[in-house]
């Protein structure tokens, strides 16, 4: 009976030698970044045909808008999947 009571002992006094490891899980953080507003763009504002002057105009404020917006959302995004300092 007295070596089986040993044993016992030994396994359980086994797992007290064993050494702590970290593991690292991602896991999903609410991202707290507003979505910017997206602008009026003008060529959706004429009420009737515009000439081709207009229209032209109106599609190069068109273009710069677009690409502000554009780097606007670009910022949003990249602050909501960029790494989580610990």
């Amino acid at each position: 009976m007295k070596p089986i009571a040993t044993l016992a002992a030994t396994l359980m006094l086994a797992g007290c030698n064993a050494t702590l490891q970290t593991i690292k899980v991602p896991f999903p953080v609410e991202c707290k970044e507003e979505v910017p507003e997206r602008p009026i763009m003008p060529t959706e504002q004429f009420k009737t045909k515009p000439t081709l002057d207009q229209f032209t105009q109106a599609a190069q404020v068109e273009i710069l808008r677009r690409e502000g917006y554009e780097k606007r959302l670009d910022a949003a995004l990249r602050a909501c999947t960029a790494p989580i300092a610990p």
